[in-house]
């Protein structure tokens, strides 16, 4: 009816009023929300919980990314037009960097897709998890390359010097040497 309404942000301010025995309280009405709206503001406002992990609030953060593209169309990566949503218009949404953005959407995006990894990663730090996400989709990747035939390692440790030893090496079968030359070496 005419009468009701739906609270779509700041849940904990009402409550918190309320306890306070505020009999009034200011708020915006608005009349012409439409569904996608309605989620964009509980996703900006959950982001700002406190209390949430962070693997719930990457959670949200992708899905606001999702929606905002939905609605507004993408925009090409590197792209200075200003249509379309970016990295940078979330960020901007949410007073994060670029960067981190950029981060935890990517980790957001691994978990949904690989829920296996967000079980060995949940409980680590956040910045902790995405290097090692990165590390177990590099090392799946070079064994995927290495089934494949893609990819061939071979390591050894040879101990000499190095104009004998680089004689019996294959012709272009290097493509890496990493080495250790002495201190004060010219």
């Amino acid at each position: 009816g005419p009468d009701e309404y739906l609270l779509v942000a700041g849940e904990r301010r009402l409550r918190a009023c309320m306890l306070l025995g505020m009999s009034k309280v200011r708020c915006t009405l608005h009349s012409d929300l439409d569904s996608v709206s309605i989620k964009e503001m509980e996703l900006e406002e959950n982001l700002q919980r406190e209390e949430l992990e962070w693997p719930e609030k990457i959670e949200l953060l992708r899905q606001l990314d999702v929606i905002k593209r939905e609605f507004e169309g993408s925009s090409a990566p590197g792209s200075a037009a200003s249509k379309g949503w970016t990295v940078e218009k979330t960020a901007a949404v949410t007073g994060m960097s670029s960067g981190n953005v950029s981060q935890q959407l990517k980790l957001a995006r691994t978990l949904v897709d690989r829920p296996d990894i967000k079980d060995k990663v949940k409980r680590m730090p956040l910045h902790t998890a995405i290097k090692r996400v990165e590390q177990l989709l590099k090392s799946e990747d070079i064994k995927r390359q290495q089934d494949q035939g893609l990819l061939k390692v071979h390591t050894s440790i040879r101990h000499g010097d190095a104009r004998t030893l680089i004689k019996s090496v294959e012709s272009e079968s290097v493509d890496v040497i990493i080495t250790d030359p002495p201190f004060g070496s010219s």
